[in-house]
């Protein structure tokens, strides 16, 4: 019998099971039906039965996926596989306990296929399983199924720049509330995807998306991805404000060290479609590069402009409850659906137009600012305005608002470390 440890396709306990075997459980099953039964056994101990139910209509569903665990059923986990906090909590509402193997094994160097069965993370009578396809130093793939039957569309995310390895990240719970397949592509942090080529990642995700309409998203170094990958899998992508920091064009020095081994996107495979492309048009390096690395690639994009959005412009829609019909308009129906972006009266229109303003015009950046922050705290736009009134030789309404902030206790009014040393450098106390 191999080791689990050397056998992709090993099957690991999910956060709805325990990981103790119900008394009388057959310890190596012998065909399909002694495989769901210690499936079952494995998965839960004294849950509810339609969970069960659910546990065996999952395992008929993906039967070939379960063909190495036929041979040795016994749940199999590294270290680093244990469920995480998030899938933890479903098991709890579903009624279970969180599983820990009582026999981790060592990570395998080679890419796994470890293959969990737990709580959907929406309201349907459904399973999601989540399978490692590729488990690199550099990156990691994983699959999650929303359901016992193959979904017509599968939809492909990718982390962003202050993300890790994962199996779950930007739009994994999104996607499967609406019962779509969904895979995670994960970078090591601080590699923005340089060690995953687009050979790699088509041969890993190619087989699962054969046949099926694609659909690649991210936000920022996820839509950078989703956009350099996407045409591997002829995908129709969904980018909000593509961003590659290490692109060499933007000179950005906090990463003129970090190789960049992809090349330009309009040398890789393009996709039929055209992008979505989202985006605040007033941040410079934003449009610098979907300009020079994206329309290149791209002639035809389709843009979608939310001024004063800032970067982070699927925040602002989200908070202005557009970014889920938005999207579901676009994913469902290949349609971008008109909407009034937000503007006057939201804190980040006006800090974004402050911040627009600060090269050619203090006085009104300064009013848009304090506009800004009367509508919420912000750390970043109080450390604007505070750079800004120092910068404009105002120490003593600097110095006010410094201490106006320190008494309200308020963590969003804090100094980052840059503008606290530019203030303690200008003679300001600073707490």
């Amino acid at each position: 019998m191999p080791k689990a440890s050397d056998r992709v396709g090993a099957v690991g306990c999910g956060a709805a099971g325990t990981g103790a075997r119900p008394k009388g459980a057959t310890p190596e099953g012998k065909g399909r039906a002694d495989m769901v039964q210690s499936l079952c056994s494995a998965f839960v101990l004294e849950g509810p039965k339609g969970f069960v139910n659910r546990a065996v209509a999952c395992a008929k569903g993906l039967g070939p996926a379960f063909n190495g665990a036929a041979q040795e059923p016994r749940a199999a986990l590294s270290a680093r596989e244990v469920p995480t906090p998030a899938e933890s909590a479903v098991a709890r509402r579903a009624g279970s306990r969180a599983f820990r193997p009582p026999n981790p094994i060592e990570p395998s160097c080679h890419p796994r296929a470890l293959l969990y069965c737990l709580p959907a993370h929406n309201r349907r009578e459904s399973m999601a399983c989540k399978t490692v396809l590729a488990d690199h130093a550099d990156y990691r793939i994983t699959l999650h199924v929303a359901s016992a039957q193959p979904s017509q569309r599968i939809v492909i995310t990718f982390g962003g720049q202050p993300s890790g390895l994962a199996d779950e990240g930007f739009g994994t719970p999104f996607c499967l509330e609406h019962g779509w397949d969904t895979i995670y592509v994960a970078q090591r942090h601080g590699t923005q995807f340089q060690g995953l080529s687009i050979q790699d990642f088509q041969t890993v995700v190619r087989p699962v998306c054969a046949g099926r309409d694609v659909v690649t998203y991210g936000s920022s170094l996820g839509a950078y991805a989703a956009l350099y990958y996407g045409g591997a899998v002829d995908a129709r992508m969904i980018a909000a404000a593509p961003m590659l920091p290490a692109w060499r064009p933007l000179k950005l020095r906090a990463y003129e060290d970090l190789p960049v081994t992809h090349g330009d996107i309009k040398d890789g495979p393009l996709s039929r479609h055209d992008p979505v492309v989202i985006y605040d048009p007033h941040i410079r390096n934003d449009t610098h590069l979907i300009r020079d690395l994206v329309a290149p690639a791209y002639p035809d994009l389709r843009p979608v402009e939310v001024p004063y959005a800032g970067h982070t412009v699927l925040v602002t829609l989200s908070q202005a409850r557009l970014l889920k019909p938005l999207v579901l308009g676009i994913i469902e129906h290949d349609a971008i659906i008109p909407f009034d972006p937000p503007g006057e009266g939201t804190a980040i229109y006006h800090g974004e137009l402050g911040r627009s303003l600060i090269r050619t015009d203090r006085k009104a950046a300064r009013a848009e600012l304090e506009k800004s922050l009367a509508i919420a705290p912000s750390k970043r736009f109080f450390g604007m305005l505070v750079n800004l009134l120092i910068r404009s030789g105002d120490h003593e309404a600097a110095q006010q608002l410094i201490c106006k902030a320190e008494n309200s206790g308020d963590k969003r009014l804090g100094l980052v470390p840059s503008v606290r040393q530019t203030a303690i450098n200008a003679g300001l106390r600073v707490g």
